[in-house]
């Protein structure tokens, strides 16, 4: 092999090189992402079999929308019960003028 043959394969191992770190930093970065999107759907869906311990995000809406919902039927009773009242003192006030 002549100098010039050796320097050209020089440069082409170098580059090599290069190319193969550049490999294992998408490598890592490619495990990195899967794993913070391991972790985003078990933030999102919680833990699988255990969403008691851990319901997620759709869990936890799950839960404020039923919590909000016996709120409002709490609401209309509350106002039922309001109403039954008014009309029950309204009552025996006109009773009373009679």
């Amino acid at each position: 092999m002549t100098a010039r043959e050796k320097s050209a394969i020089a440069k082409l191992s170098d580059k090599l090189d290069g190319y193969r770190e550049e490999v294992v930093q998408g490598f890592a970065r490619c495990e990195a992402c899967r794993a913070d999107l391991a972790q985003l759907k078990t933030d999102i869906y919680g833990l699988p079999g255990n969403k008691e311990a851990s319901p997620g995000l759709l869990g936890a809406v799950a839960e404020l929308r039923g919590a909000r919902q016996r709120i409002l039927l709490a609401l209309r009773c509350v106002w039922g019960l309001l109403l039954a009242v008014a009309g029950t003192v309204a009552a025996s006030l006109l009773g009373r003028k009679e």
